[in-house]
């Protein structure tokens, strides 16, 4: 992305859109920034409860107590 100089004189049209776009692209940035944390807990947490690390493609379900365990074991030994 081009910079524009501090005190460069433009058409308030082409003004207007550079500043849209730093303010998207800022955005995205803090949006981004905020995610890595999240992510670097993830990674740690099922790295260290499964003994592997985060891989693209996979999938985690949340099962909060026993009635939502049990059955999720019972049908993964009889797909073993």
């Amino acid at each position: 992305m081009t910079h524009i100089a501090a005190g460069e004189k433009l058409p308030l049209a082409v003004w207007l859109c550079y500043n849209v776009a730093m303010d998207e692209m800022l955005a995205k940035e803090r949006e981004m920034q905020r995610a890595l944390p999240l992510r670097m807990l993830a990674e740690q947490v099922f790295s260290r409860t499964a003994g592997a690390p985060l891989s693209k493609g996979n999938s985690v379900k949340l099962l909060r107590d026993g009635r939502e365990n049990y059955p999720a074991w019972a049908e993964a030994i009889t797909a073993a």
